[in-house]
């Protein structure tokens, strides 16, 4: 949903494109705002952008998995 809302998707795209109910879309979204702080879908493009990297190797780490990019 991050990547699609920094391609600039509208909820009722993005429910659409990921084939999920508009309902789950908008609760997704909304916590996701309330995580973040950001005040709309709009700026949570940016975040993700900002943010992404270090989200993603702490969700791997926590996984138990190898940091994004990483090669054995």
């Amino acid at each position: 949903m991050l990547t699609l809302a920094l391609a600039g998707h509208t909820q009722p795209e993005m429910a659409d494109r990921l084939g999920l109910d508009l309902n789950g879309v908008r609760s997704h979204v909304r916590w996701l705002k309330e995580f973040t702080g950001c005040r709309n879908l709009r700026a949570l493009g940016p975040w993700w952008l900002a943010h992404r990297e270090r989200w993603l190797a702490v969700h791997a780490a926590l996984a138990g998995l190898p940091p994004p990019g990483h090669v054995p």
